[in-house]
């Protein structure tokens, strides 16, 4: 390796490495760097930069991060007072004129990995927008890889039961979703099949001399997720670098997808579909709740073109399109998001926006109403000098209970205790109840929805709803009949 800048610009570039040991003067033209584990940096006032000691193993690792240091040293244009320059035969890239920190952040996010999942009920094509991301990040330099987890993952991490005989298309969906959940029921965590996918990322990395290493411009494809656990995992392991795009397509043109290319009768179909969006099991499919989790979203119909120019922007904004901002959808869809947040319910959190014209008219989050209008807000105590929530039991959360969940375990209850001539049936009927529509009861709830609550707002403050649009995260038929 060379190095054309002198000691102390040498210094600031392995700024990093000196908690790992010390710079010593072997003679007034070598500066040696001793590393903890043995290994030695020797740097010559000529510019050449050798490696030397300890195990090999060592100094490859030791050989591979000054490597990275120094060309994103180079990259930043850090010096003092002039272009710094860093070549080898393998290491060596233009110096440029841009700023320390937007520099240095464009190429490392330039040249990241990524990972993109999708998410989409059954029947959605998603090998559509899978196609079209592979071509459109060809574009940005990128390899795509797709993860399938029906055929990669869940074969690897349990049995997939599909009988005698060649099995209908319908069966092996149903299989599948089987083996999806006994997965996440054995191994009590509910985010196991995103752990399998994650192990395939890195059974795919190349193994360089230096150890484990990301692969430059690599894109990995995830089709598809379909429980939230599954979203949070890769958000705690990906972090900025995992995207989710959720696919919508009608029910019409999936049940024809379905029919037409599939081969699976009306009837199999509504129940894959009902499956699907909400098994009503803390280890089942819950495919809608994790749609509402993405980052993005793609209508998908038969506009082909339409699908291409979604995903095309789609990766403008993730890779830093400088002028792209949002569609006024997409904003009014963000201030719901953000209006969840101030929900403390206990079941899940809502948020929702009223606008006409563009304009924002009210917001609404679903919590406890307080006297007066609107909902409880946290305040600043004079007294203890905190912020706390009051009255003692006004929301939910303090009271420590939902009302309309009690409720509706009253109810199971009392029908089971009128079945004193069948108490071997209690346990598997209550099963039963649970997962039946009795599940979908709000009427005993304390919580005004997040949409009437938004509404309320127009109406303490004197505004028009009128042919106002009304953004949400979540879609209830029985707030759609109050609306």
């Amino acid at each position: 390796m060379k190095f054309n800048g002198n000691f102390d610009e040498l210094k600031i570039a392995l700024a990093f490495t000196e908690k790992d040991g010390t710079w010593t003067d072997k003679d007034p033209e070598i500066k040696q760097f001793h590393y903890t584990n043995g290994v030695i940096i020797n740097w010559a006032t000529t510019g050449s930069i050798a490696v030397t000691h300890g195990s090999d193993d060592d100094r490859k690792e030791v050989r591979a991060i000054i490597e990275c240091a120094l060309r994103l040293h180079q990259k930043s244009n850090v010096s003092l007072g002039r272009t710094v320059k860093v070549t080898d035969d393998d290491l060596y890239t233009e110096p440029n004129k841009v700023n320390l920190t937007t520099d240095l952040l464009k190429n490392q996010a330039r040249d990241s990995e990524i990972v993109i999942a999708l998410v989409g009920a059954v029947g959605t094509e998603l090998e559509r927008i899978v196609d079209e991301l592979r071509k459109r990040l060809e574009t940005f330099n990128y390899r795509a890889e797709e993860i399938h987890v029906s055929k990669q993952v869940i074969p690897a991490i349990t049995e997939v039961k599909l009988g005698v005989g060649p099995p209908r298309e319908y069966d092996r969906i149903n299989s599948l979703m089987d083996a999806g959940n006994h997965a996440r029921l054995q191994s009590k965590d509910n985010a196991i099949l995103a752990l399998g996918a994650i192990a395939q990322i890195s059974a795919k990395r190349e193994y360089e001399t230096a150890g484990l290493k990301t692969k430059s411009r690599q894109a990995y494809i995830i089709s598809s997720l379909k429980h939230p656990a599954e979203v949070d995992a890769f958000r705690e392991i990906y972090s900025h670098g995992f995207f989710l795009i959720g696919v919508y397509s009608s029910e019409e043109v999936r049940t024809t997808y379905l029919q037409k290319s599939k081969r699976i009768m009306n009837g199999d179909i509504s129940k894959l579909i009902e499956r699907d969006s909400d098994e009503h099991l803390p280890h089942g499919q819950r495919t809608s709740d994790t749609f509402h989790l993405s980052d993005f979203f793609i209508h998908l119909d038969q506009n082909n073109e339409k699908t291409k120019n979604s995903v095309w922007r789609i990766l403008d904004l993730i890779f830093g399109h400088p002028n792209h901002t949002p569609t006024f959808d997409e904003y009014a869809m963000f201030l719901a998001f953000c209006a969840s947040l101030r929900s403390a319910d206990l079941a899940r959190q809502v948020g929702a926006v009223i606008a006409h014209n563009n304009e924002i008219l009210a917001t609404g989050a679903n919590d406890c109403p307080c006297f007066g209008g609107g909902l409880y807000w946290p305040q600043y105590d004079e007294n203890s000098y905190e912020i706390i929530d009051s009255p003692e039991k006004g929301r939910d959360y303090k009271r420590g209970y939902d009302s309309n969940s009690f409720e509706k375990e009253r109810i199971i209850y009392d029908i089971l205790n009128h079945m004193d001539n069948a108490p071997e049936k209690k346990e598997e009927l209550c099963a039963a109840l649970r997962k039946s529509k009795l599940d979908d009861i709000t009427e005993y709830g304390r919580v005004v929805h997040a949409e009437m609550e938004a509404l309320l707002a127009c109406a303490r403050n004197g505004i028009s709803s009128r042919s106002a649009t009304l953004y949400c995260q979540h879609f209830r038929v029985t707030t759609a009949q109050s609306i």
